[in-house]
């Protein structure tokens, strides 16, 4: 009942599903990129640096 298969390789088809599946792997990059540079100008955009004169602490001991 099994009958034979005839395979014919097309080459142009088979040079397109190659660009394709390289386009699909750059996309894909790309998108990490962006994710990941969305995540870094969030972070450098919320940190606050800290000042020194407006940061110290005041260690002695109020009398009580």
């Amino acid at each position: 009942m099994s009958h034979p298969i005839e395979v014919f390789e097309n080459e142009e088809a088979s040079k397109l599903l190659d660009y394709f599946v390289v386009y699909k792997k750059l996309q894909s990059k790309v998108e990490y990129i962006k994710c990941i540079s969305a995540l870094n100008s969030d972070a450098h955009f919320n940190q606050n640096t800290p000042d020194p004169e407006h940061n110290s602490i005041n260690l002695t001991r109020q009398p009580t």
